[in-house]
């Protein structure tokens, strides 16, 4: 029966916040920084070069409506 309960109850301090193994932790967080880096280089470069003026962005918009 004390097999049974202990079965039960989860491995990982959960208090901590920790689900994932040390190494798959760093891996994720790797991998999320890149990946926010690669959104922040397009949002510059999308703000950067806007193929549509905001004049003509606004006459788009009132079309729609």
């Amino acid at each position: 029966m004390e097999g049974m309960l202990l079965a039960l109850q989860p491995r990982v301090q959960v208090e901590r916040g920790v689900a994932l193994s040390p190494r798959l932790a760093v891996l994720l967080k790797k991998s999320q920084a890149g990946m926010m880096k690669r959104l922040d280089k397009r949002l510059k470069k999308v703000q950067g070069n806007p193929r549509v003026s905001q004049g003509e962005r606004e006459v788009a918009a009132e079309k729609k409506i």
